[in-house]
């Protein structure tokens, strides 16, 4: 084919160069890009994602993966600032009850401090002291980035010599940034992916998309370059280049939390704690929990025996658990301990559940079983509950048997005072 008709060819690309949210269908069976990354960003989001969660997704595009989430849309807000994306937000998050705004990912945030448990950020800027500031204490912020070196082998194939747009964008120094705004990482990683094209035009559609990768690119400016693209492509089947992405996983710190045992005041808050542990339990395949159980009788009876606790963060009950002296489990024949104590009715919010407060609560709380006489603590955990399991195994707890009671296996775990 003649340079012309080429040149036709990709005019015609280039005038139609357009995106609907974040919709790369227009280069189906012509590009290949393998973002097969040693994490997978949906898992994390979802790993980190409780049914009560308040969120918010920086520069969601059009809005297509956060309502993949199928989240609370009353829990939901989002930012975007690129104008045909706004729009479309406009017309498909507001009526959904999402609050959705008009802003720029990397300026102020229009929300009032400690407004999220969870903020997501999937390739858009970001002020990392505006996203501490709009977090909750203890709330994760969870970001894949597009690195600094992104597509820069098809860059250089069409704008040779062009400065990075983004110099100095890359896992380490953005960390440092994250860091310095006061956040605890939890989680980095970073890797390259290759990228693949099978014809000029699509090249030429993807460059006028991605202009802040690709500033001042035309078809005319570089139309010998993509000459040069074209020959290669006729002889090699493609040109490629890679990807690069990390991905960023920080804490803004939970502050103080104070272990307290409960008092009459406590029990709504207790009784809320419990109803957010349950609902988070069954979307994790735990029905031990219920509206009929932990009930409000059990807290104030627990009340009542001096036996009730609570961890207290910011005026907020954040964890329970009940110390008691008598029970069910007492007559169970496996244990090898005496004068024991059981406990029981152990919640943690589920927003704080990866802050080690269990493992808080369960040292204080046996603390206080030794000051009052006890030489041992018992403890039944669901057997399908690895976490906890893990958990009380990692304490110094013994598994003393496997049992069924309440209609469900348990491991009865035990610790000598």
């Amino acid at each position: 084919m003649n340079s012309e008709k080429l040149r036709e060819q990709w005019l015609a690309e280039e005038a139609i160069a357009h995106i609907h949210g974040w919709d790369f269908s227009h280069l189906e069976g012509r590009w290949e890009d393998e973002e097969t990354l040693p994490w997978d960003y949906r898992t994390e989001v979802l790993a980190a994602l409780r049914p009560d969660s308040r969120i918010l997704d920086m520069d969601t595009g059009g809005g297509e993966f956060l309502l993949s989430l199928n989240h609370p849309h009353h829990l939901t807000a989002a930012i975007e600032n690129y104008p045909p994306n706004v729009e479309l937000c406009r017309e498909t998050l507001l009526p959904l009850g999402i609050d959705f705004q008009a802003a720029a990912a990397d300026g102020p945030l229009p929300f009032p401090d400690d407004s999220f448990d969870l903020v997501l950020n999937r390739h858009g800027s970001f002020d990392p002291k505006e996203v501490f500031r709009v977090l909750k204490p203890g709330g994760l912020f969870l970001t894949q980035q597009v690195g600094e070196d992104n597509d820069r082998e098809l860059v250089e194939l069409v704008l040779p010599g062009l400065k990075k747009p983004y110099g100095g964008w890359s896992m380490a120094p953005v960390a440092g940034s994250l860091t310095d705004a006061g956040f605890a990482l939890e989680k980095q990683d970073e890797a390259f992916t290759p990228l693949r094209f099978f014809d000029t035009g699509a090249l030429v559609w993807f460059a006028r998309i991605i202009e802040w990768e690709f500033p001042g690119f035309s078809v005319e400016r570089c139309f010998d370059r993509l000459l040069e693209v074209e020959q290669t492509i006729a002889q090699k089947g493609q040109v490629s280049g890679r990807a690069h992405r990390f991905l960023l996983k920080a804490r803004k710190p939970l502050g103080e939390v104070i272990f307290r045992e409960a008092s009459e005041t406590d029990l709504d808050g207790v009784m809320a704690l419990y109803r957010s542990c349950t609902a988070f339990s069954h979307t994790h395949g735990n029905d031990s929990w219920s509206e009929e159980y932990p009930c409000r009788e059990f807290a104030e009876e627990d009340l009542a025996n001096r036996g009730l606790f609570v961890l207290e963060h910011a005026g907020e009950i954040v964890g329970a658990i009940s110390l008691l002296a008598e029970d069910d489990w007492d007559e169970l024949p496996v244990w090898q301990g005496d004068a024991s104590c059981n406990l029981s009715r152990l919640g943690i919010k589920p927003q704080l559940q990866k802050l080690h407060l269990a493992e808080r609560m369960m040292e204080e709380i046996s603390r206080v079983a030794r000051a009052r006489g006890f030489r041992s603590t018992r403890h039944g955990s669901l057997v399908t509950n690895v976490a906890s399991n893990r958990l009380y195994e990692r304490m110094g707890y013994q598994n003393r048997g496997r049992v069924s009671m309440y209609g469900h296996d348990f491991h009865c775990f035990e610790r000598i005072l």
